[in-house]
């Protein structure tokens, strides 16, 4: 009887073990969702993910190049909807290196007053444009939290670096038609970065991430934009997410995003190429997130709510801004590295 009882007991410390830390995986790529690159993260203690997300964003106001916010006119409306899929591969050989990439797929609704008093509405589908990044592991947090006697500063620490591929179509031109059918930057886009992520508690942590986007040039029409050539403004990120584990299912995240983009250049045909005055911008949202472990230690689901900041100076010289919400799906398979 005793021997079935400690037997019990033990069979019953390692499932809780293994749940936990199928939990803390799950906590580890909890903010990974604030963007698509980093949709199909493979989290530490995985060795394979497949992902997809669901969003809808309504856009309500802008940001003029002052950075006071208006709201949008009431003939003018946008809706973006988006379905992303993507999946991720920690290589055999090395399991601290990773592959990971994303596709996705948009819906747009545009409307905008026209020349004839009437409102011009337009409505496009079509892919957008896919992302693939190599990722190194270069540190693991012991999971231990700031608070014990035994604890360590080390966070987790991975280094990234990859691609947007422009295979989105991209239509220059100011109409709804236009707009609507501008599914992708329409420029190859090289992208690198860190991510950091630290235990304060072993039920709680704090992530930072940084990231850097250098977009190549791409072809333009001089007989429309007077340029042969465009190459959109360089790019800083900045994202810093904070999260709780409640139980051995549920886990709750937030974060707060700020991106600055740097001014564009241009060349006209028979000319050098020159920075174009009024191109910098600034955008700031916030994220909230609520996954649930669905089947432990591979499924989980996760529900997110953004919004970019309405207020004056937190962005500048952003044309579309509003509120946002997604759910994503994400299987984990393979088993442990």
């Amino acid at each position: 009887m005793t021997r079935v009882s400690l037997a019990s007991a033990c069979a019953l410390m390692l499932w809780v073990a293994l749940d936990v830390a199928a939990l803390r995986a799950h906590a580890q790529s909890c903010c990974s969702l604030v963007s698509e690159d980093e949709l199909s993260v493979v989290p530490p203690r995985r060795r394979a993910v497949v992902t997809s997300r669901f969003s809808a964003k309504q856009m309500l106001f802008l940001h003029d190049s002052e950075g006071r916010s208006h709201p949008l006119g009431e003939d003018v409306s946008a809706t973006d909807l988006a379905l992303a899929v993507g999946g991720g591969l920690r290589l055999p050989f090395y399991d601290r290196l990773q592959l990971h990439g994303t596709m996705p797929v948009r819906a747009q609704l545009r409307t905008l007053p026209s020349s004839d008093a009437e409102r011009d509405t337009a409505t496009a589908l079509g892919a957008g444009d896919a992302s693939l990044f190599v990722r190194w592991s270069a540190l693991f947090d012991d999971e231990r939290g700031l608070l014990g006697d035994d604890s360590s500063l080390q966070p987790s620490l991975d280094l990234f670096a990859g691609a947007k591929l422009p295979t989105g179509r991209h239509v220059e031109g100011p109409r709804a038609r236009d707009l609507a059918r501008t599914m992708g930057d329409g420029s190859t886009a090289l992208v690198v970065g860190m991510s950091a992520l630290k235990y304060i508690t072993s039920t709680q942590g704090a992530r930072l991430s940084l990231r850097f986007v250098h977009p190549l040039a791409r072809d333009s029409d001089p007989a429309g934009t007077g340029y042969e050539a465009f190459t959109p403004g360089d790019q800083l990120g900045v994202t810093a997410g904070y999260w709780l584990l409640e139980g051995m299912h549920w886990l709750f995240g937030a974060a707060l995003d700020s991106t600055w983009t740097f001014a564009s250049s241009a060349r006209a045909p028979g000319e050098p190429e020159r920075s174009l005055s009024n191109t910098e911008m600034h955008q700031t949202s916030i994220g909230l997130q609520l996954t649930r472990v669905l089947r432990m230690p591979d499924l989980d689901l996760t529900a997110g709510l953004g919004a970019d900041l309405p207020l004056p100076s937190v962005s500048a010289n952003v044309s579309w801004e509003g509120v946002q919400a997604s759910i994503a799906l994400r299987y984990h398979f393979l088993g442990e590295p």
